[in-house]
């Protein structure tokens, strides 16, 4: 008999995290980065609970401008699947924003946002990011 559990640990938890206020982001018209979110923006790394190493780090800010998502992929080895037809069989990322004040309606409504990202490599630095 095997002891894997059937659901990921994550799933038995609701998790509230903060999502900390950042003046001054996205950086328009700069070279580099339009966000670099720092270390307390982080969110909790949920294979973490499993035993597992983390596939990626997601960052969250806010401001009056809107919400700031920053994801890199940090432990990507195989190559990148990425199919511009078939978005969700690529790999990437799915955001889900529930603007809802509701606690008791487990369904989608219109107050519902969800934002899909595939993994684009970065040639000059080898290295995975995401592209809006």
């Amino acid at each position: 008999m095997s002891s894997a559990a059937l659901l990921p640990q994550a799933f038995w938890f609701r998790l509230s995290v903060p999502c900390p206020r950042m003046d001054g982001i996205p950086r328009a018209g700069d070279k580099g980065r339009l966000l670099d979110l720092p270390e307390s923006c982080r969110l909790l790394q949920t294979p973490l609970l499993e035993g597992r190493t983390p596939w990626s780090e997601v960052r969250a800010a806010w401001n009056p401008g809107g919400l700031a998502i920053q994801a890199e992929v940090i432990g990507k080895v195989s190559p990148i699947h990425h199919d511009p037809y078939m978005t969700d069989a690529s790999d990437g990322i799915q955001l889900w924003i529930d603007t809802r004040d509701t606690r008791d309606v487990h369904r989608a409504t219109r107050f519902c946002h969800r934002f899909s990202a595939v993994l684009v490599p970065d040639r000059a630095k080898k290295s995975v990011g995401v592209r809006f």
